[in-house]
């Protein structure tokens, strides 16, 4: 089972009626949901864990940073180096677009820190691409064509990136207001780089 969030308890429920002995299963996850948690914990699931890397993968670092201007723009210069040298950069907000919510205030949005970014040649020339689940699926197809291909090495994106985009080369994300995510999600948006 690929992926418990899209294939749920009901159907595997219909799976298992009839028969007389159920069957043994293995399931996969490593960014695991509260109900695999749950069942770990309080069922009847064995927890195995890998604890070695795949082949020609390369650790991930992490680092918080705190949103001072002396400590972004620190950010911002390892972005570039890593520009420099061929990486890929993913940078990724919360919301979608600016916010009217007092509860929102602060909150970093995709497009407007696009156009910040863009307009202010933070990345020293070098392309910037937007890409969030409003766009149409042709929009988001150009923009990581474009991603993939170097043309756009710097994606400015809401959580759209979580899950089903593999870029290689993508070697640094900087998550804007981190706060705003859970935990699953977090690992989930680390796992788009050093794979």
């Amino acid at each position: 089972m690929k992926n418990m969030r899209r294939f749920g308890v009901r159907q595997r429920e219909r799976l298992l009626q009839g028969l007389s002995v159920p069957p043994h299963m293995l399931l996969m996850s490593a960014t695991p949901i509260p109900r695999t948690l749950a069942l770990v914990q309080f069922g009847g699931m064995v927890l195995s864990s890998i604890s070695s890397m795949p082949p020609g993968r390369s650790r991930v670092a992490t680092q918080v940073v705190v949103d001072a201007e002396t400590a972004r723009e620190q950010v911002y210069a390892a972005i570039r180096d890593e520009l420099a040298s061929g990486g890929r950069v993913y940078i990724v907000c919360p919301l979608v677009s600016e916010s009217s919510s007092d509860a929102l205030a602060g909150v970093k949005a995709a497009s407007d820190e696009y156009e910040r970014l863009v307009s202010s040649r933070v990345f020293d020339g070098h392309g910037c691409g937007l890409l969030h689940g409003k766009m149409k699926q042709p929009e988001k197809e150009a923009v990581l064509a474009k991603f993939n291909s170097g043309e756009t090495p710097v994606l400015i994106s809401s959580t759209v990136v979580e899950v089903g985009i593999d870029e290689p080369e993508a070697s640094v994300m900087l998550v804007e207001n981190a706060d705003r995510f859970g935990l699953a999600q977090l690992h989930q948006l680390r796992g788009r780089v050093g794979r």
